[in-house]
């Protein structure tokens, strides 16, 4: 962080961009990313990923299945999202898909073979 404000204050101090990123021995285009952020945003924070990304309808529905009704069988869940109106058969995905999902996205560990 502290290099982040250190360009920001070498620039309000009247630096050019090429001496700020000599310098401090950063490329010139991450001292005009972090300038640009801080003119559109008045912040020196760097942005983040995951905040602006939205759930889609049917990850939240397979997340309330999973925890909520305590469905644990993608065939369940498959079966749900149908009756639910999120999917069609045509579109429903596949049991490795809601797998993928579990695993990625909930963080579903898969049980241990013995």
């Amino acid at each position: 962080m502290a290099d982040r404000e250190k360009i920001v204050g070498l620039y309000q101090n009247g630096w050019k961009i090429c001496d700020i990123s000599k310098k401090l021995c950063v490329t010139h285009s991450c001292v005009s990313k972090i300038l640009n952020r801080f003119r559109t945003t008045g912040s020196v924070r760097p942005k983040d990923a995951k905040e602006s990304r939205v759930e889609s309808p049917l990850v939240a529905a397979i997340r309330d299945y999973r925890f909520r009704l305590g469905m644990t069988r993608q065939s369940e869940i498959r079966e749900q999202l149908i009756l639910d109106g999120i999917c069609q058969r045509d579109n429903v995905p596949s049991r490795s898909s809601i797998n993928h999902i579990l695993r990625t996205k909930l963080d579903v560990k898969r049980p241990k073979k013995k």
